[in-house]
Order: C-alpha cells, then sequence, then structure tokens
C-alpha cells in the first residue's frame, strides 16, 4: 500500500472512532399542545403608552456584541427624560428588545430583570468564561464530533446559561416581561426562526414553557462548534391556524420567506423536525421580528392600539450593529484561516451577503409605517381624538418623528472601529477587552446623530446626566463557583 494510501485509511479510522463517540443530534425538548398550550394570556401591549415608542436590536458576535450593546444601554440609562411632567431614565422607555446570537444573551436578561437586574450583568456574564465547559477548539479529537453535526452539545451551554442568568425561565416568562424577541436560523427553510407565540403557533407546540436558555443558545449555535437544537412539530396537533397575512403576503423576500417557512411547519410530509442554528446566519441584526410583528396587522397602526397611536408623537429604533470589519491577520499570509477564525470567515461571509438588503427593508418599514399612521390620525375627527387621547390640547395630527438608524463601530473612527474588530467573536474575553467594548457602545451611542436629534426633538425636556458607569458589585468567589455547572 503506498504512503498516501496508509495516511488516509489512518485519517479514515480516527474519524470512525471520533463519530462513533458523539453523543448524536440534540433531543427536541419543546411539549406539544396540552391543555395550557395555547391558553397563553400574553399581557396586553404598553407599546408608546407615554407617546415615546424605543426599540433596540442587538446583532451578534458573541461577548463583544453583548458587551457593545450594554454599553448602549448604560447610556441609555444615563439620559433622564421629562414627560408629562415626571423625569425618568430613557431605559424605562423601552418598548421592544431584539437579539441574535451574543446579542440574544443581552435582549433575553434585559427583558427579564429589567433596571432592577441591569447592573449584575458584567459580572454574571461579560466577565465570565461561558465557554469553559464547552469544547471550542477543531482538533484530532473533535473533529468527529464536528462532522458528525457540532462538537458541544445543547446540554452544557445551556444549563450555563440558566445557572448563571436566566434561572429556568422560560418563553411565557419573558413574554410577560415585555416584548423580546431571539431570533435563531431555520436551516432547512434558511429563513429566521423568531421565538415567538406566532412561531409556536405554526409548529403547533407550547410557546409559554419553552426555556429562554435554550432558546438563547440556539440563536448562539455556530456551525460546527454546537449541534443544531431541535424542534419537533406536530401538525397533526394544530389548533391555531396561521395568520392572514401568510397566504396573502405579496413580495417582499423576508416576509415571503418566513411566510413560506411557516407553512411548511404544517405540513407533514415536508418536516417533522426543525433544526435551528446561529442567527446571525440569517439576520444578524435581528430585525426580522419588527416586519413580522407589523405585517400581523391590517390596521394603520398596529402593533399599535387605537389610543397609542394617538399619543405617540417620537419613534426612536436603533440597531446596535457589533460586527467585525476585515481586519483579522490572517488575510496577509498564505496560512489560515484555522480553527474558530475559519468557522467565524464562514459565518461572516453568509451574514454579510444579505444584512444590508435587510436594514434597508427594515428602514423602509418603518418610513412606511409613519406615513400610514400620519394618514390615519388626520382622518380622525376631533370627537374621536378627543376620545382616545382624552383631551385636545396640543393635538397635531402629523407631530410624529422616526428616528431609525444603526450603531456601529465605524462611528467612533477609523483606528477605534479597527482596535473594537480585532476582539474575537467569543464567549469569553479579558476584562480588559469587555470594559473596551462597554465604553464604545456609550460613547457610539452618544455620538450618533439620530439619537441627538431624538433628544433634541422632545423641546428642551431632555436632562442628559452622564454619570461614571455604575460597577456591581462583584459577585464573591464561593457563589459564582457554585453557580457554575461542574
Amino acid at each position: 500500500m503506498s504512503f498516501p494510501r496508509v495516511r488516509a485509511a489512518l485519517v479514515c479510522g480516527v474519524l470512525v472512532v471520533a463519530v462513533s463517540c458523539t453523543s448524536g443530534p440534540n433531543s427536541p425538548i419543546n411539549q406539544p399542545p396540552g391543555v395550557q398550550a395555547f391558553a397563553f394570556d400574553a399581557p396586553q401591549s404598553d407599546i408608546a403608552q407615554d407617546g415615546l415608542f424605543v426599540g433596540v436590536s442587538f446583532s451578534g458576535g458573541g461577548t463583544r456584541a453583548a458587551a457593545f450593546g450594554y454599553g448602549v444601554l448604560q447610556e441609555m440609562e444615563a439620559t433622564q427624560i421629562s414627560i408629562a411632567g415626571r423625569t425618568t431614565s430613557l431605559f424605562d422607555h423601552l418598548d421592544i428588545l431584539s437579539g441574535v446570537s451574543g446579542g440574544s444573551v443581552l435582549a433575553a436578561y434585559a427583558g427579564l430583570r429589567g433596571r432592577a437586574g441591569f447592573a449584575e450583568f458584567p459580572d454574571r456574564f461579560l466577565y465570565r468564561n461561558a465557554e469553559e465547559n464547552l469544547s471550542t477548539e477543531i482538533g484530532i479529537t473533535t473533529i468527529g464530533p464536528a462532522l458528525a453535526g457540532g462538537v458541544n452539545d445543547a446540554s452544557k451551554f445551556t444549563r450555563w446559561l440558566d445557572a448563571n442568568l436566566y434561572e429556568g425561565a422560560t418563553l411565557g416568562d419573558l413574554t410577560r416581561k415585555g416584548h423580546t424577541f431571539i431570533y435563531a436560523s431555520d436551516i432547512y427553510n434558511r429563513n429566521p426562526f423568531i421565538f415567538t407565540q406566532i412561531s409556536f403557533d405554526a409548529i403547533c407546540t407550547d410557546f409559554a414553557s419553552y426555556p429562554v436558555s435554550h432558546a438563547v443558545a440556539a440563536s448562539a449555535a455556530v456551525p460546527v462548534v454546537f449541534s443544531p437544537i431541535v424542534l419537533q412539530t406536530f401538525p397533526d396537533q394544530c389548533r391555531t391556524p396561521l395568520p392572514a397575512w401568510v397566504n396573502e403576503v405579496r413580495g417582499g423576500a423576508i416576509l415571503t420567506s418566513v411566510a413560506e417557512g411557516l407553512k411548511r411547519y404544517r405540513d407533514p410530509q415536508s418536516l417533522r423536525y426543525v433544526k435551528l442554528m446561529d442567527g446571525g446566519l440569517t439576520d444578524n441584526f435581528g430585525i426580522t421580528g419588527f416586519i413580522v410583528e407589523r405585517a400581523n396587522y391590517k390596521t394603520p397602526y398596529g402593533p399599535l392600539s387605537p389610543e397609542q397611536a394617538v399619543k405617540l408623537t417620537r419613534a426612536l429604533v436603533l440597531v446596535v450593529n457589533a460586527t467585525q470589519k476585515p481586519s483579522a491577520g490572517w488575510g496577509r499570509t498564505l496560512e489560515g484561516p484555522r480553527g474558530m477564525d475559519l468557522i467565524n470567515a464562514i459565518s461572516d461571509a453568509a451574514l454579510v451577503s444579505s444584512v444590508h438588503a435587510s436594514y434597508d427593508a427594515f428602514h423602509q418599514l418603518f418610513d412606511d409605517w409613519r406615513d400610514q399612521l400620519v394618514k390615519w390620525r388626520c382622518s380622525l375627527s376631533l370627537a374621536r381624538v378627543n376620545q382616545l387621547r382624552g383631551t385636545l390640547a396640543g393635538w397635531n395630527c402629523r407631530d410624529l418623528l422616526f428616528f431609525i438608524d444603526e450603531i456601529e463601530f465605524d462611528h467612533l473612527g477609523p483606528e477605534r472601529a479597527k482596535e473594537l474588530s480585532a476582539i474575537e467573536t467569543r464567549f469569553r474575553l479579558p476584562r480588559e477587552q469587555v470594559d473596551v467594548a462597554i465604553a464604545a457602545g456609550r460613547d457610539a451611542l452618544r455620538v450618533n446623530p439620530s439619537f441627538k436629534k431624538f433628544l433634541a426633538s422632545l423641546h428642551g425636556r431632555v436632562t442628559p446626566v452622564r454619570p461614571a458607569p455604575r460597577r456591581p458589585k462583584p459577585i464573591p468567589t464561593a457563589q459564582a463557583e457554585a453557580l457554575v455547572e461542574p
């Protein structure tokens, strides 16, 4: 036998042994629709009750993205505004949070804990090593599991997330707290999968009992490093029809793609299992949920109520983009990329090609919605306005301004953007890099022109406060160690 054949045989032997040691795919844990399944009563929408609509979406990018997004929220918390004679933090006016991959870790935590637990996030996650129980390198001992679907199954990461962040919270708990979208990618249908009641109704399964930790793990399931999170469909037990727009949608690549996926979930001949991976593969900005939410309503004001729509005067929607700019050293050498650099390069190539088209559609959605709202508001009689607002004082049907923008590294100048882009896409970073990313998030929001215009549009009712960032009390070592599963 020639040497090349001997080497090939040895490699094949190693792969056979490695593959035989894998644990197989993740088993679905979602439940079929039982007594409680579709009786879940989500709270009435409180969006824009105060005349403001504020939404923030966090991109993927591991701990780098979570730290950058955390800095943005810190700056929002430090900005005090006065509404109807009451001064509050802008953070308290957040209506919608959305997140992908590393951004989903932050969005889910902020959605569950609010301001009360916000200060603890750095010590609970940003300064921790969320990879401590994971295998993240591709080598001779991990190539088999990698080829079999993924080096890590769901168990270790979901246990870590629950022990340190979510404490067993479910999607029902998250929805009762407010409006938070978590994204994964349906790798069969090749479209975003949003962890919402609509998606779970489509696969005919219980929404309220599904763990937040599993949703976030799906959102962060980088190909090869993680095996897909699996949901089982139960098309023979469906109790709720698909939304009307699913069969009526015409045009628009994003909505069409989502609608086709939702219809396939009801077809037992098409698929019985939904395989979910990194949300950044199909929507790294986490903005599809806004588009789907708007499509679910036929009224010009939905998802707002008529009362909310006539009170609304300002909307601020920010996409916090922590995506790396091309800066890797292997671009200047013959060798590379290897290992995690290779995996991240493949993921980045997949997401960058479509992300700008999605953002353009997202921006256009809000432009159109604003026009429809103004047209509807101006068609109302004064009697109807008085009924909805409780007063005609200050009424101007056209007094409605939307501020939609992206917060990204480039806004901080080329040198700082280069420094931030050099931070790895990992779930463990040196404390110094975490602090750099947090400070960058604060500064990037502060200098953002749309944010400044939004504050200026409040007609002097804004009181900016710039205290030093609050550092939470560190979790005692013994307690922190106890939080981590062995």
